[in-house]
């Protein structure tokens, strides 16, 4: 069954599977090796970045550990956004 998540809701559940030790160990590889190739600025920030890149992007994730569906809570923003706000 699927619940609904606010927007500070799906930003705390990103931040807890980043935190994740084999996440956290990732994330910061690939900050790293993307920076060794040129293709990030060496002042840049992987991991704030793609927090809010997918707090504002996720509409629903599959909870792997709860066997559950979590859906983000549009708000009138997003209704806004693709015309169906009144």
């Amino acid at each position: 069954m699927a619940c609904f998540l606010s927007r500070e809701q799906v930003n705390k559940e990103l931040r807890e599977k980043f935190d994740e030790d084999k996440g956290a160990k990732r994330m910061q590889r690939s900050e790293l090796v993307l920076k060794k190739f040129g293709l990030l600025d060496q002042d840049f920030h992987l991991r704030p970045f793609l927090l809010t890149l997918l707090t504002e992007q996720i509409a629903g994730f599959y909870d792997n550990k709860k066997k559950d569906d979590e859906s983000a809570e549009l708000g009138e923003d997003r209704g806004a956004e693709t015309g169906d706000g009144a």
